[in-house]
């Protein structure tokens, strides 16, 4: 039986139809509304924005060419499963700008900003407690951004925005692995610590750690191998073999609720 996903994808025409249409998807994609392996009925999702087709299939083709949808042989487009190579490459590229950011904050931010950053710890340590995920993905997003604001660098929030919602993709997984949710917290809590001391090396360092721990978690969960392993040096978790991030065929296809409104183009 096919699986209906309600999406809040209805658009206004604020800006050209196809822009919004690859917005709406990517976040929902981001969000996990749009799964790996989810295929996307053309004339359904054209009537679900309620626009023609043809800035639909704009969209389409800026998300295959970031790799975010893909061609499966006779089904059309599909949502794709993440890719290791992927993984490697966009958590290696956020451990150095967010490090870099985090040293400039601890530099920039006033006694102000970081007593604002604070104040996200105490109520997401309740929300760990609760097992509140989609409140602590929030508040975990609001920290890691906070940091990236108090930066000061315009350049390097616009390098990093560019990246955020394959961030907050991995985010989502990294939440749902057994033990992370604790970890994770108490490692923000040491980076506000540092950031609080005007240590930035310790800041920046703190933060390469704590995103390369959480590129390892992302990747035992694509690659199905468990939290990987050490190769002896400092601890660091060896890289891991094995399959691509190809989406399941077996996903069921997602149907979107069809609009009574006429069609833009």
């Amino acid at each position: 039986m096919p699986q209906t996903a309600a999406l809040p994808l209805r658009i206004a025409p604020r800006r050209p139809l196809s822009a919004e249409a690859y917005e709406r998807l990517r976040r929902s994609i981001a969000a996990g509304a749009l799964a790996p392996g989810a295929k996307l009925v053309e004339a359904e999702l054209a009537a679900s924005l309620g626009i023609s087709r043809t800035p639909l299939r704009e969209a389409f083709r800026r998300l295959e060419a970031e790799g975010f949808l893909g061609r499966a042989a006779g089904s059309g487009l599909q949502v794709l499963g993440l890719r290791p190579d992927e993984v490697e490459e966009i958590f290696g590229i956020r451990a150095v700008l967010e490090g870099f950011a985090a040293r400039l904050a601890a530099r920039r931010a006033s006694a102000a900003d970081l007593a604002r950053l604070a104040t996200l710890l105490q109520p997401a340590h309740r929300f760990l407690e609760r097992g509140a995920r989609d409140r602590l993905l929030e508040l975990n997003t609001r920290f890691h951004d906070g940091i990236n604001a108090l930066s000061g660098s315009p350049r390097l929030q616009a390098l990093l925005s560019g990246l955020h919602d394959r961030i907050l993709l991995y985010r989502r997984i990294t939440l749902g692995v057994p033990g992370e949710r604790r970890r994770g917290w108490e490692e923000h809590r040491a980076i506000l610590q540092a950031l609080q001391a005007r240590d930035g090396r310790a800041a920046e360092r703190l933060v390469v750690r704590h995103v390369t721990r959480k590129k390892w978690a992302v990747l035992a969960t694509v690659t199905g191998k468990g939290r990987g392993r050490t190769d002896g040096r400092n601890g660091t978790p060896a890289p891991i073999r094995g399959a691509g991030g190809g989406a399941p065929q077996d996903r069921p296809r997602i149907r979107l609720t069809a609009s009574r409104t006429a069609g833009r183009t």
